[in-house]
């Protein structure tokens, strides 16, 4: 496997955990009400899949 895609795919799952893991997520935040809206094309569904 490449160096690039081993960067790709850990930045994938530091992203994916970010988005999905309420403690880490506070680390990243000012407000419990950051990024709170549930939105039909999401992050995840944007940027993830």
């Amino acid at each position: 496997m490449s160096v690039n895609v081993k960067i790709i795919n850990e930045l994938k799952n530091f992203i994916t955990q970010s988005a999905t893991q309420t403690e880490l997520r506070e680390l990243f935040t000012n407000s419990k009400k950051d990024f709170s809206r549930d939105r039909k094309l999401g992050f995840e569904r944007l940027v993830i899949n």
